[in-house]
């Protein structure tokens, strides 16, 4: 029985994968937007010499995690933007320590398989 449940079905897989990543960004982004002060301490130290306060630099990356999670979530340019989101988790996690550099090399890396992965079938096309 288990068997039937398990046949390789790539479409099902990519959906997965573009919908578990939009979950994980729409979350952090609308963390990052509601409660800006609670990540200031993930901040690198060199986010300090920006023209710009530490709750403005949350926000708009929170901004643009959220964006990224809805078009995710509808299959905007579902490739080049999984790629993009790699670079992005990447770059935290050269910044992190432990589980957390650990956690985020393994999300990034969900999200290249998804930049090569073929657009699923229930995204929108462009």
């Amino acid at each position: 029985m288990l068997k039937n449940y398990l046949v390789p079905r790539p479409e099902v897989a990519t959906l997965i994968l573009r919908l578990t990543a939009s979950g994980l960004f729409l979350w952090f982004g609308a963390s990052q937007l509601l409660s800006p002060a609670d990540w200031f301490h993930f901040l690198p130290a060199w986010t300090g010499f920006l023209p710009v306060p530490a709750a403005m630099f949350v926000r708009v990356n929170g901004l643009i995690e959220v964006l990224a999670a809805i078009w995710l979530a509808l299959g905007i340019y579902t490739r080049p933007l999984a790629f993009l989101l790699f670079i992005h988790l990447v770059a935290i996690a050269i910044t992190a320590t432990g589980a957390t550099k650990i956690r985020d090399l393994a999300l990034a890396f969900n999200l290249l398989a998804l930049a090569y992965l073929p657009t699923d079938k229930w995204g929108i096309k462009f």
